[in-house]
């Protein structure tokens, strides 16, 4: 479980900004607990930002995030985050839901 602050701008329908997430995972298969730069709270940039319509993307220093507003609440986005990174020459893949409601 992760939370975290991110502070976007846009531009017509490009955006980028910055954020920090902190929290943990448990790998199950593996009986451990992830504590690396998903979790560590460290600022990262925000790049890429793109909205299309409903639909939004962007990247971060270790994961692309897809995702679409919420079509009851306009304020709320879900979707899929897609994470890589290499850490002591072992590569670790992540991939899970993710939300977003702005304050």
């Amino acid at each position: 479980f992760h939370v975290g602050d991110f502070t976007l701008m846009q531009t017509g329908a490009d955006f980028s900004g910055t954020g920090s997430q902190s929290g943990f995972c448990h790998i199950a298969a593996k009986d451990t607990s992830y504590t690396g730069p998903l979790a560590d709270g460290t600022p990262f940039p925000v790049t890429a930002g793109k909205l299309t319509g409903m639909t939004v993307s962007f990247n971060t220093n270790v994961c692309h995030y897809d995702g679409s507003f919420d079509k009851n609440d306009p304020n709320t986005l879900n979707g899929l985050a897609t994470c890589t990174y290499v850490y002591q020459g072992t590569t670790y893949h992540f991939a899970g839901t993710w939300g977003m409601v702005r304050q």
